[in-house]
């Protein structure tokens, strides 16, 4: 099986949700994913993905997608939605593969943000900004479009609950022009 996506980071980490969703309810089957260069560093480390590819830009050559036995398209699926508020877009890719996630399943599965999360950390300290060392959940608090955006009160409530939850720190990340409304919804 071959799933593509170009790009962007969450659009392929609420794939990645998919990817571990078929591969535990097939496990011998051998997922590749292609997407566009920059984004490998999601897929690597991932031990439900046998394969990263980047077959060039768009169109996909059809000798890559022949090489393989099915695929799944996930390029403009949100994009084509005419209203993608109404649908998460976890959802909308699993619906897309004829599949339904338990609310579990519907959370990425990164093992490379680790990595994400020391850069964020090197960053923070170089704007003087101190966190303690240990464990976080890291929420970007906006996405590059509108309408993958929840609201500032819904994105505090999340942030609380998963505190809560998992007993464990939340750090949300964004540029500084949120933070007034960020503290303003706290």
């Amino acid at each position: 099986l071959v799933m593509w996506r170009t790009g962007g980071y969450g659009d392929l980490l609420f794939v990645s949700s998919l990817v571990h969703h078929i591969k535990r309810k097939h496990p011998t089957a051998k997922i590749n994913v292609a997407t566009s260069r920059r984004f490998h560093d999601i897929w690597q480390g991932n031990n439900d993905v046998d394969g990263i590819g980047s077959p060039g830009i768009l169109p996909i050559p059809l000798k890559f997608l022949e090489s393989h036995n099915f695929q799944l398209k996930f390029e403009g699926t949100i994009e084509a939605d005419d209203d993608p508020d109404q649908k998460p877009a976890v959802d909308q890719f699993a619906e897309l593969a004829g599949m339904e996630l338990e609310q579990i399943e519907k959370l990425p599965y990164y093992p490379g943000a680790f990595q994400y999360f020391s850069t964020a950390r090197h960053k923070l300290n170089n704007f003087g900004i101190k966190i303690k060392e240990g464990e976080y959940a890291c929420i970007q608090f906006k996405s590059s479009s509108i309408v993958r955006d929840w609201d500032y009160v819904r994105m505090i409530k999340l942030a609380t609950k998963i505190a809560e939850v998992y007993d464990i720190d939340v750090l949300l990340m964004g540029n500084d022009f949120y933070h007034e409304q960020v503290q303003g919804a706290v």
